[in-house]
């Protein structure tokens, strides 16, 4: 119980993911009824914040926050939340919007990494000469990878096609 982790002294940053699905084989709306996991967490006295991970700069910023708070107060829980990107896609292809693709543009990436170390993303390959390739194949349009990269080596293919589809994805 949360009350007996703050009591207890407990130093722990517990995540939840929230991709607002369950984890079935056919990506099935939850049969449950929808409490808000924050709802839980504050009624158990634990401090919570929810972000949304297509965000990575705020992320980033409250999971420093949230780890630095664990350690020195107590239990912590960060409630990641956006629709899944599953969803999103068979909406966009429902109502005809464009998922857009990224790319990076070679000569401005600086073989750093962090794209295909840090997200681990299926659709980012490491070239043998360190620098990162994306199979616009695997692309989900999720635009995580350009928010990372430090050199704006990431771009959009077609820029045009992003609102649409990011506002499509975050109501999904």
């Amino acid at each position: 119980c949360g009350r007996d982790l703050k009591s207890g002294g407990a130093r722990l940053l517990l995540v939840v993911f929230d991709n607002e699905y369950t984890a079935m084989t056919g990506g099935q709306p939850s049969p449950s009824r929808e409490i808000p996991a924050e709802r839980i967490t504050e009624s158990l006295g634990l401090r919570t914040y929810v972000v949304d991970p297509a965000d990575v700069k705020r992320s980033v910023e409250v999971f420093k926050r949230a780890a630095a708070e664990a350690e020195s107060s107590g239990p912590v829980v960060v409630v990641s939340r956006r629709p899944c990107v599953l969803e999103a896609l068979r909406a966009a292809r429902r109502s005809g919007v464009k998922v857009p693709k990224y790319r990076v543009v070679a000569d401005a990436c600086r073989a750093c990494g962090i794209c295909y170390n840090l997200l681990k993303c299926y659709a980012i390959t490491r070239l043998p000469n360190g620098k990162a390739w994306i199979d616009p194949s695997l692309c989900n349009g999720c635009s995580m990878c350009a928010q990372a990269c430090p050199y704006d080596a990431i771009k959009p293919e077609e820029p045009e096609k992003i609102k649409g589809w990011l506002e499509l994805w975050s109501k999904a």
